[in-house]
């Protein structure tokens, strides 16, 4: 299970107001830069596996951003305000009602 993913607006290079065309072209744009048969030879065994990551990444973006049904729902959670961090608990006001004071009645 992943521990982060990035967001796909992020590995796109593209924004919410971009239209569908605009996700498919930046797609098809880090695919080709990306695309494995590109990666040297002789590139280090940690280069080759950061390139295979970054590629992944593309893909699962464009799986998101591509998807009609997919993007709004990414669009709404990404409007959402972001929860609170984590704190000491809270602790509501002491709701007992006050001791009655002694005061004088009537005169």
């Amino acid at each position: 299970m992943k521990e982060h993913s990035p967001d796909p607006y992020d590995v796109l290079h593209s924004g919410p107001a971009g239209t569908a065309g605009d996700v498919t072209r930046a797609y098809r744009a880090l695919m080709r830069t990306h695309d494995p048969d590109t990666t040297p030879a002789e590139a280090v065994p940690a280069e080759r596996e950061s390139r295979a990551q970054e590629l992944h990444d593309i893909m699962d973006a464009y799986a998101v951003l591509g998807d009609p049904g997919k993007r709004p729902a990414l669009d709404r959670q990404r409007q959402r305000p972001p929860l609170p961090e984590p704190g000491p608990p809270h602790r509501p006001a002491d709701s007992r009602p006050a001791a009655r004071q002694n005061r004088p009645t009537g005169p």
